[in-house]
């Protein structure tokens, strides 16, 4: 084993040891401050279950970072690190005292900058992709700040349900660091496996009956990582006879399709209806799965094994073209979309057809007939025998 795979299992333990060591403590404090998630509304948990989980799997990642990524020659690590620590904080703070959403918004933005601008990830080459190569630079640092915030806000949307957003994320991860151990880049492949490891030991807190939830402080920052993630892969050069992944950006769509494809169909349904992108509902895949009767424990292995699809589809397609790659991915992407939608739309059918219809019940009509000083009740079904005291 070389240096880099033994620092990057160091890597993964370490984080495993603080965040599993921290998690016990978090809760603790919470439960004493009384700073819970709790349950009504769209959210679909029962009970009050502390939401600071992000702090012990931040702790981990950047502590197991710290200690075994050797990023002293590259100051692109550092910015990486900065935007982190502002992203993070304002997920904590969201967390214990609910955030504007425009505020969060640009906690997010001054993040994405300046991993973008000073730390310079971002999207040069889109290799093909409706005909574009080499981007200017003008158009790659808007293009690259718009996507980290929309896989910031994927991995926050798609935190819905018990043991998903952290699941996902551990599948994702390791597809990563297959391809940067591959590539033979050191840095993000330790990066990616130190997040495996921080991530493993909040699963086991987060499975259903969740006794933690990550909040926005691990979503948001989990997806910061991941948007990292995809430009270094874009950006990754092939090595001539180990093209396990070629530097596609469709590549990343697959890997990340369950977030990403779910916040951009709940975002276009929500603008169709003449509504803002960012009004909450549950027209989420997980809400529809749940619908349909399935539980937190079954819709997160079913998701996570359509997102295990998509990454072997991915590595089967890798040499097609980059258009039809993505209309391929997107296309499958929709078709597994429609499945739950369709499903209630044919249980909705039975039970409207199924509905019992009561039989039609007599109307009795009652009236009163006041003759002279005398009232007398007279029912409508007494008909033409219905007596009369004579009139005067």
């Amino acid at each position: 084993m070389n240096t880099n795979n033994l620092f990057s299992f160091a890597g993964l333990f370490t984080a495993m040891i603080i965040t599993a060591y921290g998690i016990p403590s978090i809760i603790k404090v919470a439960n004493i401050k009384k700073l819970y998630d709790k349950p009504g509304g769209r959210k679909t948990h029962k009970g009050y279950v502390p939401n600071l989980g992000g702090i012990p799997i931040f702790a981990g990642f950047i502590i197991a970072f710290l200690c075994w990524a050797d990023f002293s020659g590259s100051a692109q690590w550092s910015y990486f690190l900065g935007g982190l620590i502002i992203l993070h904080f304002t997920g904590v703070k969201d967390d214990i005292f609910p955030l504007a959403p425009m505020k969060k918004l640009l906690g997010q933005i001054l993040a994405a900058g300046i991993l973008v601008i000073p730390g310079k990830f971002r999207i040069n080459n889109l290799q093909g992709i409706l005909g574009i190569h080499q981007l200017p630079v003008w158009v790659a640092v808007p293009l690259s700040i718009f996507a980290v915030i929309v896989i910031i806000n994927s991995f926050n949307l798609i935190d819905g349900v018990d043991g998903l957003a952290a699941g996902l994320s551990v599948i994702i991860a390791l597809a990563f660091a297959l391809i940067f151990w591959q590539k033979g880049m050191q840095i993000p492949f330790i990066a990616s496996m130190i997040l495996t490891g921080a991530l493993i030991s909040f699963l086991y807190y987060n499975i259903q009956p969740a006794k933690i939830f990550m909040g926005d402080a691990g979503s948001l920052c989990i997806g910061y990582v991941m948007g990292t993630f995809s430009f270094e892969l874009v950006n990754a050069a092939d090595i001539p006879g180990k093209a396990l992944f070629h530097h596609n950006p469709a590549i990343v769509v697959a890997f990340l399709i369950i977030p990403l494809f779910d916040t951009l169909r709940v975002f276009s349904l929500r603008l169709f209806n003449k509504r803002s992108p960012f009004t909450a509902d549950a027209n989420h895949v997980h809400h529809r799965l749940q619908a349909l009767g399935l539980e937190h424990k079954s819709i997160s292995a079913l998701l996570y094994g359509v997102n295990i699809l998509f990454i072997g589809l991915a590595f089967l397609i890798k040499d097609v073209n980059p258009n039809l790659f993505i209309l391929i991915i997107i296309g499958v992407a929709c078709l597994l979309a429609s499945v739950p939608a369709f499903l209630l739309h044919l249980r909705a059918k039975e039970n409207a057809v199924n509905i019992p219809i009561e039989p039609a019940q007599p109307i009795h009509v009652t009236t009163t007939l006041k003759i002279g000083n005398v009232p007398e009740a007279v029912s409508a079904n007494q008909g033409a025998s219905s007596k009369l005291p004579p009139m005067n």
